[in-house]
């Protein structure tokens, strides 16, 4: 597939948009039936109105946003996005995230949304703990823009 596909645009809309906490912006690029899984393990929301209550906490939680992609692909109507959740919590502490999102569409609006990460990491990160060394590679500043 073509970089220049309408999903590798609506991804990149996405993550546009969440370095400036645009709520709609993000909840424009999802169908209004979402289905986004945070965290694998988790109940998903459902409907962009779920979505919504995230991200306006989230918004209020992460500063400083740089969401980077390592590698991306396509196969049919699914996108799968490598990369790393890179910003500063309101505590001051800057969280790495290695992460694997999932995102599948019906033409350009994406139907369901999975992120796959070690949750235990993120929160240590989020405690101020420094990522382990087995996590370090993953999120190097070499690795995506």
């Amino acid at each position: 597939m073509s970089d220049a596909s309408p999903q590798f645009a609506a991804v990149d809309a996405i993550m546009a948009a969440w370095k400036h906490h645009d709520v709609e912006q993000v909840l424009e690029q999802l169908s209004d039936e979402i289905e986004f899984t945070f965290a694998i393990g988790k109940r998903p929301m459902v409907g962009k109105d779920r979505v919504r209550g995230l991200l306006e906490f989230l918004k209020t939680h992460q500063r400083d946003v740089k969401w980077r992609t390592v590698h991306r692909a396509q196969t049919g109507n699914v996108v799968f996005v490598e990369g790393v959740d890179d910003y500063v919590n309101v505590d001051g502490h800057h969280v790495l995230t290695p992460h694997v999102s999932i995102f599948e569409f019906d033409g350009d609006k994406i139907t369901h949304w999975r992120d796959y990460y070690d949750q235990r990491q993120m929160e240590a990160a989020e405690a101020g703990e420094p990522i382990s060394k087995w996590a370090e590679p993953f999120v190097a500043p070499a690795r995506g823009a």
